[in-house]
């Protein structure tokens, strides 16, 4: 792949969060009407992010969150030095589009940073589980509908009603960010132009937008796995009757499969010695793959 459509994708990841960020960062603003409002906002961002992904997930599978890369590593459907530049790039294009949307919007009014929204005992675990909780929903929702079901046209709608469920139902017990780029662009935006004195605080508290969202992105990939992949072996157990047609099959199929190299092996594993009779030798291979010379007519007639 060329150096200028690994450029794309980058490009692409960082435009997507920086369209994401900014639309979060101008929910505060009075001239929207949209702040007090607690759907309109949720709405206003799921809209965004469903655009988003149709329009450049063609371009680099519009992943705009470190946590999905991360489980798309994993899972080896991208390249470590991609990913890391899909971090950067969501990084960046975060910490941007937060600055510019706080910079056209009314900083007294504009969206604070990500953070547990009740200080009673116990709020900073209500808030990590939310975020896993809606984070792991998430990831189940792309993997089925983006990676498994492949031209499915409504994998967009499909996440981003996910987002606005999540923002609708946690946004008051966590801030409903489930994204660590989103988080970062958002404290980040807040030090650099809006309460510096509270940056220190806003800092200390963007661990739970890493490790929350992480973990509950690597549950739903480990959930998505168990529901998707298919053992080797039939679940169903073989019949008595099945068991023996195998076998009987095997047999009259031994005499071609059981050459020297197989008569090799047994004579080293057994101690014995290869007999001089290769017919002989032959119903040995029979019974070592478990089949009785009595079942396989060709043995018969040896």
């Amino acid at each position: 792949m060329s150096i200028r459509r690994h450029l794309q994708k980058y490009l692409a990841e960082a435009m997507g969060n920086f369209f994401l960020v900014g639309t979060i960062s101008l929910l505060g603003n009075p001239d929207t009407g949209v702040g007090p409002n607690p759907l309109v906002g949720p709405i206003a961002v799921g809209c965004v992010l469903m655009a988003l992904i149709y329009a450049m997930g063609h371009v680099s599978s519009a992943h705009y969150n470190p946590a999905v890369t991360a489980v798309q590593l994993v899972r080896r459907d991208i390249r470590p030095v991609d990913a890391g530049m899909y971090v950067v790039a969501q990084l960046i294009g975060g910490v941007v589009g937060g600055i510019f949307g706080a910079l056209i919007a009314d900083d007294a009014n504009v969206v604070g940073y990500p953070r547990p929204t009740h200080a009673k005992p116990g709020a900073v675990l209500r808030a990590f589980g939310a975020e896993v909780f809606f984070t792991c929903a998430l990831m189940l929702v792309i993997l089925h509908v983006a990676a498994k079901q492949q031209g499915n046209p409504f994998f967009g709608i499909a996440i981003a009603a996910v987002v606005v469920a999540g923002a609708i139902t946690t946004g008051p017990v966590s801030g409903a960010v489930f994204n660590p780029a989103v988080a970062s662009g958002l404290v980040l935006r807040h030090c650099v132009v809006t309460h510096e004195r509270t940056c220190g605080t806003a800092v200390q508290g963007l661990w739970l937008y890493w490790v929350a969202p992480t973990l509950g992105a690597a549950i739903g990939a480990v959930l998505f796995t168990l529901m998707t992949t298919v053992p080797e072996d039939d679940d169903m157990p073989e019949s008595a009757g099945a068991a023996r047609q195998r076998r009987e099959r095997m047999c009259l199929t031994a005499e071609d499969d059981c050459g020297d190299d197989d008569r090799e092996c047994l004579r080293v594993d057994t101690g014995s010695h290869e007999p001089s009779d290769p017919k002989a030798g032959d119903r040995m291979c029979l019974r070592a793959r478990g089949c009785s010379t009595v079942s396989n007519p060709a043995a018969r007639d040896k």
